[in-house]
C-alpha cells in the first residue's frame, strides 16, 4: 500500500477508550491443539472445558472479551477435531525492530494431514486482510519462520470469524506462490508505517488539528 493510502487508512483509525483483545487465547494456541515438542508422536491428554476456563479467567475486560476469546477458542478445539489437527511447539524468532518486536505466527506448527504448516492467527470477528496485506504476512512468514527444520513447511492464516449468535469457525487459508516482498522491503514498509503512526498521534495529542501528512 502506498504511504498516502497508509497515512489515510491510519487516520481513520480511532483510539477505543477501553480496549481489549486476543492475548488469552492466543497465547493458548499450542494447548489448543494439544502441542508438544516433537514434530510426531502420541497426541497428550488435554481437557478442553478447563482449558477454556483459563482462558476466560485471564480475560480483563469481561464480559465480552470473555466471550469473545472462549467463541474462538472452542472454534478452534472443534476444528481440530474435525480435521485431526495436532501442533507442535516450535521457537519462532520474532522480527526485532528498533520501533518494535512484531510477532506475527504463534509458537506451534499445526499438522495437518501429516504436513507441517505455520500459523498467523487472525482472531477478528469480521474484518479480513487486504490482498497487499496477506502478500506482506506471507512474505514475513517465508523469510523468517520457513527456514531451517521449517523449510518445507506451508504457511496459512488460520481466521476465526463470527457466524452469527455468539459463535465463531476456523477457515484455513493456505498460502501459495513465492512471496512478493523482500525482507528489506518488509523492514522498509513497518518503518514508514510506524513513522506516520507516530505523526498522527503527536499531531491528536497537540489538539492542532493537523493530519501528520507525509
Amino acid at each position: 500500500m502506498p504511504i498516502a493510502r497508509r497515512h489515510s487508512a491510519l487516520l481513520e483509525v480511532e483510539e477505543p477508550s477501553i480496549f481489549w483483545g486476543y492475548p488469552p487465547v492466543t497465547n493458548a494456541l499450542p494447548k489448543l491443539l494439544l502441542a508438544r515438542a516433537e514434530l510426531f508422536g502420541d497426541l497428550p491428554p488435554g481437557n478442553d472445558e478447563e482449558l477454556i476456563k483459563q482462558i476466560e479467567q485471564q480475560c480483563r475486560s469481561r464480559p465480552k472479551q470473555v466471550a469473545a476469546n472462549s467463541a474462538v477458542a472452542r472454534a478452534i478445539i472443534e476444528w481440530r477435531n474435525e480435521e485431526k489437527v495436532f501442533g507442535r511447539i516450535v521457537q519462532h524468532n520474532p522480527l526485532r525492530m528498533s520501533v518494535d518486536t512484531l510477532r506475527y505466527c504463534a509458537d506451534v506448527v499445526a499438522v495437518k494431514n501429516s504436513k507441517a504448516w505455520v500459523l498467523n492467527l487472525d482472531c477478528r470477528s469480521s474484518l479480513v486482510l487486504s490482498g497487499e496485506g496477506r502478500e506482506f504476512i506471507k512474505s514475513l512468514i517465508y523469510h523468517t519462520a520457513l527456514i531451517g527444520d521449517l523449510r518445507d513447511a506451508g504457511a496459512a492464516i488460520l481466521r476465526v470469524p463470527s457466524i452469527g449468535n455468539g459463535k465463531r469457525k476456523v477457515i484455513f487459508e493456505e498460502f501459495s506462490g513465492d512471496p512478493k516482498f523482500s525482507l528489506d522491503e518488509i523492514l522498509k514498509r513497518v518503518r514508514e508505517t510506524y513513522a506516520i503512526w507516530e505523526l498522527i498521534q503527536r499531531d491528536r495529542k497537540t489538539g492542532e488539528g493537523k493530519t501528520g501528512e507525509p
